[in-house]
C-alpha cells in the first residue's frame, strides 16, 4: 500500500456523508476490512476518500483499481457518475454533479471541435446540409436526466459549502495571491537590477574604450 495524492478539486465533487454514515463505514470497515478497491488515476485518489482516510487511521490494508482518463475533465465526470450512481444523494446534489458534467462534456466536445462550436467562424464553415445545433435548455436537459419536472429542477436550491469552509477557501485564494504578488515584485526588482548592470557595465566598457582612443590620439 503507497500514500495516495488527495487532490482537493476531485475530492470536493463528492458529497460529503452524514455522521450516522461516516460512522457506519467505519463499523464496517473495523468489522470486515476495506471490501471495494479504492479507484486511483496513477497514484491520485478517484473513489473512496472516506474509505483511505478510515484504513489510513487505523492501518487497514486496502486494494487499489487503476482507471485511466484522457483528461481532468474525463476524470471529473466519472466521478460525478460513479456518486450519482452509488449514493443516495438530495436533489440539489443531484442537480450541482449534473450541471458540473454537463460542463465539463460541453468543454470536451469544443475541444474535439477545435474550438467554440456557437462561433462565426464554426458556422461559415458549414455546407448549407450542415445543421448548427439548436439552443439548449440547461434546466430542460437536467430535469430530463433526473426524472424531474423542470419546476421542481427550479425550486431546488444548490449546495454551497458550509460558512467555515467558505472562510478558509478564500484565506487560501488571498494566501495564494499574496505569493503571487510577492513572486512578480520579486521578479521586477531583479529586471531592474539586471537592467542597472547592464548599463554599468556599457558605461564602464564605453568608458574605457573612450580612454583608449584618447590615448592613441
Amino acid at each position: 500500500m503507497g500514500i495516495l495524492k488527495i487532490d482537493p478539486e476531485f475530492k470536493s465533487l463528492i458529497p460529503p456523508l452524514t455522521p450516522d454514515e461516516r460512522a457506519g463505514l467505519e463499523a464496517s470497515i473495523l468489522t470486515e476490512g476495506c471490501r471495494d478497491a479504492l479507484i486511483v488515476w496513477g497514484d491520485i485518489l478517484i473513489d473512496g476518500h472516506n474509505r483511505y482516510e478510515i484504513c489510513t487511521k487505523h492501518n487497514i490494508p486496502y486494494k487499489t483499481q487503476q482507471i485511466e482518463f484522457a483528461s481532468r475533465a474525463e476524470a471529473r465526470i466519472w466521478i460525478r457518475k460513479n456518486q450519482l450512481a452509488r449514493r443516495n444523494l438530495t436533489d440539489g446534489w443531484k442537480i450541482e454533479l449534473e450541471l458540473g458534467n454537463k460542463q465539463d462534456l460541453l468543454e470536451i466536445g469544443k475541444a474535439k471541435l477545435g474550438g467554440d462550436h456557437k462561433s462565426e467562424k464554426y458556422k461559415s464553415s458549414l455546407s448549407k446540409n450542415d445543421k448548427v445545433d439548436p439552443p439548449h435548455n440547461t434546466r430542460a436537459i437536467i430535469a430530463e436526466s433526473l426524472g424531474m419536472s423542470t419546476g421542481k429542477v427550479a425550486r431546488l436550491p444548490i449546495p454551497v459549502p458550509p460558512d467555515d469552509e467558505q472562510h478558509r477557501i478564500v484565506a487560501e485564494v488571498d494566501r495564494r495571491l499574496s505569493i503571487v504578488r510577492e513572486v512578480e515584485a520579486e521578479v521586477d526588482a531583479n529586471l531592474k537590477r539586471a537592467q542597472s548592470l547592464r548599463q554599468a557595465i556599457l558605461a564602464k566598457a564605453f568608458g574605457r574604450a573612450n580612454e583608449a582612443v584618447r590615448s592613441l590620439a
